[in-house]
């Protein structure tokens, strides 16, 4: 092989790399997004539990 043909195959595989690079970071943003939303609806859901406990608690409050 030519020194051109190494070159060659060199920048095809420098592409391949950079395409996987690029699909690698495409899929990490959408797990990470996956990841937020679902904390988000896990804190929302805690909230909303602490929300109905402290009405709850609030009529105790009012007894004593």
């Amino acid at each position: 092989m030519t020194a051109s043909d190494e070159l060659t195959k060199l920048a095809a595989r420098a592409k391949q790399a950079e395409q996987r690079a690029a699909a690698a970071g495409g899929k990490a943003r959408a797990d990470l997004q996956q990841e937020v939303e679902a904390a988000r609806a896990s804190a929302q859901e805690q909230a909303e539990k602490l929300r109905q406990s402290a009405d709850e608690g609030k009529d105790k409050i009012s007894v004593w």
